[in-house]
This record gives structure tokens, C-alpha cells and sequence, in this order.
């Protein structure tokens, strides 16, 4: 069993080397999804345990992210002003 620190460092490290200058917002948000924390449970908790199944579902996500489907679309929703995608006369 691996602990969250450990978890989330490592998929930093492989992140980082694909030249992903986001790859510790990416993994926190990744983080936040499969195991459904918070932002500040990463921060308070990082000797929680990580269960098989938990890892498996952050592994999925974070395979996803690896080949570099966007953020948005592995999460499923897209934060920001509804008008910034729309284009200007």
C-alpha cells in the first residue's frame, strides 16, 4: 500500500518528465477526482493509504493525462467564464 505523498510525488516525477509544466495542478486535480479529497486533504493528509482499487482509478486518470488528453476532458468539466470560448467579431 502506498501513501498519498508517495503517490502523488511519484506521479509529479512522471508528469514533470513529459515537459508538463502543469504537473502538479494536473496530479491534484487528478488526485481530488479518483479519490474524492479535497484540495486541502492533500495538503492535511499525507500518510493517508491509498487502497488497490483507489490507485487504479488515479493510475487510469493519470494514464490519460500522460498522452496528454486535456485536463478538462479526462475530468469531465471545464472551469471558467462561459464567454471565453466564444469568438469575437
Amino acid at each position: 500500500m502506498i501513501t498519498l505523498r508517495d503517490l502523488r510525488n511519484k506521479a509529479i516525477c512522471q508528469l514533470a518528465q513529459l515537459s508538463n509544466d502543469t504537473a502538479r495542478l494536473d496530479v491534484d486535480l487528478l488526485l481530488e477526482e479518483a479519490l474524492g479529497l479535497e484540495a486541502l486533504d492533500i495538503i492535511l493528509q499525507p500518510h493517508r493509504k491509498i487502497e488497490g482499487r483507489e490507485a487504479a482509478i488515479f493510475q487510469e486518470l493519470l494514464n490519460r493525462r500522460r498522452v496528454r488528453e486535456p485536463i478538462s476532458q479526462i475530468l469531465g468539466r471545464f472551469v471558467g467564464h462561459p464567454k471565453c470560448l466564444v469568438g469575437h467579431p
